[in-house]
């Protein structure tokens, strides 16, 4: 059993910066966030890995440990 936050994101509308603006049609800035935290008692790499492939060889051989990640997002329209 595990707890993970998958994903988050924020967008922003920067919409007083368009209306004032005769070039501008849109301006958004956003974050996002991918795989942030996991709660677990799980001593291996990953708890969803789990099954058979732990069983006979060992904990997370072979498996690759979920890496978190993180962007920034900016949408210009003109």
């Amino acid at each position: 059993s595990y707890a993970r936050l998958q994903r988050l994101a924020f967008t922003y509308s920067f919409s007083q910066l368009v209306e004032n603006s005769n070039v501008l049609s849109r301006f958004d800035v956003g974050i996002s966030a991918n795989n942030i935290w996991t709660i677990t008692g799980y001593s291996g790499l990953d708890p969803v890995v789990g099954g058979d492939a732990d069983v006979r060889f060992g904990i997370d051989v072979g498996n690759y440990p979920v890496t978190p990640s993180y962007l920034i997002n900016v949408n210009i329209g003109l």
